[in-house]
C-alpha cells in the first residue's frame, strides 16, 4: 500500500473513531467525567506514531465541541482528563527545559548535539527517523533497533 493510500485509510479510521467518541471519557487513561480538556495540535508530524490515541481530523466533517476550529489537514485531536493534561504538559515542560540547556553549545542545523560525531564516523551510515528526528546508526545499532521495534507493520 502506498504512503498516500495508508494515510487516507488512517484518516478514515480516525474520522470514524472520532464520530464514536464519548467526550466524557479521557482518551488516555479512560477516566469518565464531565470536565475534559481538548488538545489540538498541528506539528507537521503524524502524531499517532507518538501515541495512537491522537486522532487525525483531516476527514472529520465538523468538530463536536463548540468553539473548536474546523478540522483541517494535519490537525490532531486528543481529549483528556485534567490529570493526563498535567502529565502531558509536564512532559512538554521537561523536554523544553532539557533542550533549553543546549543553548550556546555547538549544534547542527536541526539541533543535534552529536551531529559532528555522526558525520565523522563512517560506520554511522544508516539514517533512521525517530519521532521526527533523523539519527545515524551503525549496523549493530540498526540490528538492535529493528529487534526492539519488532516486525514491520503491514
Amino acid at each position: 500500500m502506498s504512503f498516500v493510500a495508508a494515510a487516507i485509510e488512517r484518516q478514515q479510521r480516525d474520522a470514524e473513531r472520532y464520530a464514536q467518541l464519548d467526550d466524557d471519557v479521557c482518551m488516555v487513561c479512560g477516566a469518565v467525567g464531565l470536565d475534559r480538556r481538548t488538545l489540538l495540535m498541528r506539528y507537521f508530524y503524524e502524531l499517532s506514531e507518538v501515541a495512537p490515541e491522537f486522532l487525525d481530523l483531516t476527514l472529520v466533517d465538523r468538530v463536536k465541541s463548540p468553539g473548536l476550529p474546523a478540522p483541517e489537514l494535519g490537525l490532531y485531536y486528543l481529549r483528556t482528563c485534567k490529570s493526563c493534561r498535567g502529565e502531558i504538559l509536564g512532559a512538554i515542560q521537561a523536554a523544553i527545559t532539557a533542550r533549553r540547556a543546549l543553548r550556546g553549545l555547538p549544534l547542527g542545523p536541526d539541533g543535534d548535539v552529536d551531529l559532528p560525531v555522526e558525520l565523522e564516523d563512517p560506520e554511522r551510515n544508516i539514517p533512521v527517523r525517530v519521532l521526527g528526528r533523523t539519527i545515524m546508526l551503525t549496523r549493530p545499532e540498526w540490528d538492535e533497533f529493528r529487534r526492539q521495534q519488532g516486525p514491520p507493520a503491514r
